[in-house]
């Protein structure tokens, strides 16, 4: 408990920001390309196409 007060109270970053940004970009991506293949196999398709990426 006294941790979290210790943290609760402090106004700093407990992740450092290049790291966090790295993670938060590649699921950003992974999320993007696994919505744009669920369109193209809407589409009965294999290939992944950018307007795929456009719709999803």
């Amino acid at each position: 408990l006294q941790e979290i007060r210790r943290y609760q109270s402090s106004t700093r970053l407990l992740l450092r920001p290049g790291p966090f940004a790295r993670l938060a970009s590649e699921a950003f991506l992974v999320r993007l390309l696994e919505d744009s293949y669920l369109c193209s196999l809407h589409a009965r398709r294999v290939t992944l196409f950018p307007k795929d990426m456009q719709l999803a």
